[in-house]
């Protein structure tokens, strides 16, 4: 089943409507050869019917992500006016992303991995007017908070101080130049000395997938002190020290996901980031959109749980998975979102 039709109307969505591409722009779309082949083409027939000068550009896929691509690549970057990335190992949080951003010319967004099946059910069923509200409450209600609890059944107790940090939406309308991602998150971090506890994975894990075993990861003060758990765990702790750089240990941001298109896990890390109602923290690199104070490490990695429980300065607005701040759940209804 190849859903083309359902595929060239997401594509045209998100050419026109989320990244607002007009006619005489140019257009880079670039992916690696990991990427899903169908999705780019879709996409860049998209930019065509809209009159884009549209270009893409394929290499080889890098051996770790935030890696610069192609220098050739590298150079279409800095001079397009809407980037769309798909790569898998993404070149997001690279020197080369970097560099182009502060010339403030492109909108950039990262579908880092985006499949077919994703691409329709993550964009083209999405209502981004409806779930751009929801995270639009999100934001406010942590930006008002400082303390922040999550827990989960799994055995996630994690608490931090906001101390007035920026929470953000990452996904959004690319109305002008910046950066974008996927809708249906929005994140932050609380100011790294203060985050201290477990946060129990049982989720996924960017180079683990799915987990069956949940990895406990111990934090003290922002950074990794400890894992246990089992074959996934001691996966991921090779995996991390096998760079020798210690701020891959650091917690570089919180996320919430309430992507109305991701009601289960399906291993597509673009999809799992975004599971309606669920945590994802990330570790290694910070970029600059997250408000910190920014560092660089070896890569990034992402890593998510379920069932969480959010308690803003002591007051929950989401008990095991669901949203019980009365606003949150009246968007949630509005939404559709079975159970509520």
């Amino acid at each position: 089943m190849s859903f083309h039709m359902e595929l060239a109307a997401a594509a045209y969505k998100l050419a026109s409507e989320v990244m607002q591409v007009k006619k005489g722009e140019s257009v880079l779309i670039y992916a690696d050869t990991a990427s899903d082949e169908n999705v780019v083409k879709a996409t860049a027939n998209a930019c065509a019917i809209l009159g884009a000068k549209t270009t893409v550009m394929w290499f080889e896929t890098n051996p770790e992500v935030t890696m610069d691509p192609p220098e050739p690549v590298i150079a279409a970057m800095n001079h397009a006016d809407v980037l769309i990335e798909f790569c898998v190992n993404y070149v997001f949080y690279s020197k080369a992303y970097d560099d182009m951003i502060k010339k403030g010319r492109a909108r950039y967004i990262c579908l880092t991995g985006m499949t077919a099946k994703s691409m329709i059910r993550s964009i083209g069923k999405a209502n981004f007017p409806a779930m751009l509200k929801l995270g639009d409450k999100l934001v406010e209600l942590t930006q008002g908070a400082d303390k922040v609890r999550i827990t989960n059944p799994a055995g996630t107790n994690i608490v931090g101080h906001n101390r007035g940090r920026r929470v953000f939406q990452t996904g959004g309308i690319a109305e002008k130049p910046g950066q974008y991602m996927l809708a249906g998150q929005a994140g932050w971090n609380p100011l790294e000395g203060t985050i201290n506890g477990v946060i129990a994975v049982d989720g996924w894990e960017w180079n683990v997938g799915i987990v069956q075993t949940p990895i406990q990861i111990t934090v003290e003060k922002g950074r990794i002190v400890d894992i246990k758990g089992g074959r996934e765990a001691k996966t991921f702790a090779a995996w991390l020290a096998g760079f020798d750089d210690p701020n891959m240990y650091r917690l570089a941001h919180f996320t919430y996901g309430f992507n109305l298109g991701i009601l289960k896990l399906t291993g597509v890390h673009n999809d799992d980031e975004r599971l309606f109602g669920s945590v994802t923290f990330g570790f290694g690199t910070q970029g600059s959109i997250i408000g910190g104070p920014g560092w660089r490490a070896a890569a990034h990695t992402d890593c998510g749980i379920l069932n969480p429980s959010v308690y803003l300065d002591d007051v929950a607005i989401e008990l095991e998975g669901k949203y019980v701040h009365p606003d949150l759940a009246k968007l949630a209804k509005e939404l559709k979102v079975p159970g509520y």
